[in-house]
C-alpha cells in the first residue's frame, strides 16, 4: 500500500513538474514574442515615417530647384538627390513589405530568414547613405571653393553636415541595429526552445 502511495505521489509530482516546466516555457515564449513584436513595430513605424518624410521632401526639393538660383553643378546634384529619393521610396516599400511578412505565429526559420534579408538590406543602405553624405557636401560646397566665403559660413556648412552624419549614424545604430538584434536574438531563442521540444 505504501509503495503504491509513494508511486502515485511520485507520478503526481512528476506531472506537476512537467506542467510547471511547460508553463515556464510558454511564458518565456510569450515574453520573446512580445519583445520581438514591439521591436518589429518600431521598425515598421520608422520605415513608414521615413517613407512619408521622403514623399513630402520630394516636392520641396522640386520647388527649391524651380525657384532658387543654383550653380549648374548644384542643379545636377539636386536632380541626383530627387532621383535618389524616388529610388529610396521603392527600397523603403520593399523593407516594409519584408517586415510585414514577418509573423511570429508562423515558422521561426522563415521569420529568421526574413529578418536576415531585412538586415542585409539595411547594411547596403548604410553603405550607400554614408557614401552619399560626403558627396552631398562636395557638390553643395563646390561652387564656394573659388569664392571668398566668410569663415562663419564654412563653419555653419560643416556643422550641418556633421550633424546630418551623426543623426544618420544614430539612426542606424539605435533604431535599426538595436531592434534587428533584439528580434534576431528572440527568434534564435525561440528556435532553441523548439529544438529542445523535439
Amino acid at each position: 500500500m505504501e509503495l503504491n502511495e509513494l508511486k502515485n505521489t511520485w507520478l503526481s509530482l512528476d506531472e506537476r513538474l512537467r506542467k510547471q516546466e511547460m508553463l515556464k516555457e510558454n511564458i518565456l515564449k510569450e515574453m520573446l514574442h512580445a519583445r520581438s513584436d514591439k521591436a518589429l513595430g518600431r521598425l515598421v513605424n520608422f520605415e513608414f515615417l521615413g517613407m512619408v518624410l521622403t514623399i513630402l521632401g520630394i516636392p520641396f526639393l522640386i520647388f527649391m530647384l524651380a525657384h532658387e538660383n543654383f550653380y549648374p553643378i548644384q542643379v545636377i546634384f539636386m536632380y541626383f538627390i530627387i532621383g535618389y529619393a524616388v529610388v529610396g521610396i521603392f527600397f523603403q516599400l520593399r523593407k516594409v513589405y519584408i517586415l510585414l511578412k514577418i509573423d511570429f505565429s508562423k515558422s521561426v526559420s522563415t521569420n529568421i530568414r526574413l529578418m536576415q534579408r531585412f538586415n542585409i538590406q539595411i547594411k547596403w543602405e548604410k553603405i550607400v547613405s554614408f557614401s552619399i553624405i560626403p558627396l552631398m557636401a562636395l557638390f553643395i560646397l563646390s561652387p564656394y571653393f573659388t569664392k571668398n566665403v566668410e569663415m562663419w559660413r564654412w563653419v555653419a556648412i560643416i556643422a550641418v553636415f556633421l550633424i546630418v552624419a551623426v543623426i544618420a549614424y544614430w539612426q542606424y545604430k539605435k533604431i535599426y541595429d538595436k531592434n534587428i538584434g533584439s528580434i534576431l536574438k528572440s527568434l534564435e531563442e525561440l528556435k532553441e526552445l523548439e529544438e529542445d521540444n523535439e
